[in-house]
């Protein structure tokens, strides 16, 4: 666009601080902040947290890119199918381990709706990240993991895990031959996206100028190599489907989040 961009990282709380810091600047389209969802609904929908901003407070303007995950198993275990995972966790409620993130995380979420679509009933066991999950994974203190790509790229390759499905609506070119769960009789999408968002209240002209340098910039191939390179898939979408996504997920996920946080 011509113009110097100033990064301004404000880590803490889960992205809390980042986006309180967001919501309170000029709606004027020169304070963005990159966010990603469903992890950031857990950050307002906790009333402990005393979050000062809900999704009305933001105005989406592209969604960035995507990523899907996978339902991970050692290699050399007893789980060659989905169907084999399924069964042996039904005839074992809560007794399979299975690495879900931190608390209330996009990890956590993801194995909360696993466990509603299938009908099982795992021990759920919470890490720092997805990283630690699947070490965890490998030294056998877990039975299954759901993660990212650039989390399992590197295993999968090197024949030390198994996939067992995406919890997305396509097949991964970088895992050929593994089939979604949709395909596989469970109605399971999910994806984590990453999201610019601007303040509400942000003016039409400017959010539409934005999103139009958002879509050009996610065109460019050396954007796309980056994201992939990542494990992350250039999946563009406009403010108002990236607003609508979000509306979804707050039905689909928050009940997951507030029946969490009630325990």
């Amino acid at each position: 666009m011509g113009t110097p961009v100033q990064v301004s990282n404000r880590p803490g709380a889960g992205g809390q601080v980042a986006l309180s810091a967001l919501v309170q600047a000029k709606p004027d389209g020169y304070t963005l902040a990159a966010l990603a969802i469903p992890t950031t609904l857990a950050t307002y929908m906790d009333p402990a947290r005393k979050a000062i901003y809900s999704r009305k407070s933001f105005q989406p303007l592209a969604r960035i890119s995507a990523a899907s995950v996978k339902v991970v198993v050692r290699a050399d275990g007893p789980y060659k199918t989905l169907k084999d995972l399924i069964d042996a966790a039904k005839a074992n409620p809560e007794k399979l381990k299975m690495a879900a993130g931190t608390q209330l995380s996009g990890y956590h979420l993801n194995c909360l709706h696993f466990q509603k679509e299938t009908g099982t009933k795992f021990a759920l066991v919470n890490f720092d990240g997805g990283i630690q999950g699947v070490n965890a994974l490998l030294g056998g203190h877990v039975d299954v993991s759901i993660n990212q790509d650039s989390e399992i790229i590197s295993q999968y390759k090197a024949g030390a895990i198994r996939l067992l499905g995406l919890l997305d609506s396509e097949e991964s070119s970088s895992f050929p031959g593994v089939k979604t769960l949709q395909s596989q009789g469970y109605n399971l999408t999910t994806l984590t996206s990453n999201i610019i968002a601007a303040p509400a209240g942000t003016p039409k002209e400017v959010v539409d100028l934005l999103s139009r340098e958002i879509k050009r910039t996610m065109a460019d191939a050396q954007y796309i190599k980056k994201s992939e390179g990542m494990g992350l898939e250039a999946r563009y979408l406009d403010g108002a489907q990236t607003d609508a996504l979000w509306a979804e997920l707050e039905t689909n996920v928050g009940p997951f989040i507030m029946e969490t946080l009630k325990k």
